[in-house]
């Protein structure tokens, strides 16, 4: 039972952390590109909301990370390589469709768009991949 609350708890902390490392050193500079900020003018008004921004995008994730387990174990999934399948398809089918929407309505340019959607579904295909098997892993913890 206290998995049920641990295990997306878990998920969202660690794609918290990958949401720093994503959107910071490792694709930091396109992103800000993209989003058409420039330094260090633009990041010092973005670093004043950073930290309730961060709050509000932990509670998201684990809100939809305690979804995805919700399915995992709807659809009886006990292995890494179904936690796998799953969250492609959660991904591919509901994060990835809400993502493009964003680009398509966003009013940037294509490139813009384009760029910040290749950015944030990669972002969410990645943390699905990652947080599936680690779900199923976890469970045997508490089982």
């Amino acid at each position: 039972m206290l998995a049920i609350f641990i295990l997306p708890l878990v998920g969202a902390i660690l794609v918290t952390v990958l949401g720093y490392l994503w959107y910071g050193p490792l694709f930091g500079k396109i992103y800000l590109s993209a989003m058409g900020m420039t330094m260090p003018v633009d990041m010092a008004a973005a670093k004043k909301d950073m930290i309730i921004r961060t709050v509000l995008d932990f509670i998201a994730s684990f809100v939809m990370f305690f979804g995805f387990l919700a399915i995992l174990n709807l659809s009886y999934a006990g292995t890494y390589k179904a936690a796998l399948v799953i969250g492609a398809l959660f991904w591919f089918f509901f994060v990835m469709t809400q993502n493009a929407s964003g680009a398509i309505w966003s009013g940037r340019s294509k490139r813009e768009s384009w760029v910040l959607f290749g950015l944030n579904a990669g972002y969410s295909l990645v943390s699905f991949l990652f947080v599936g098997p680690l779900f199923i892993l976890l469970i045997g913890f508490f089982a």
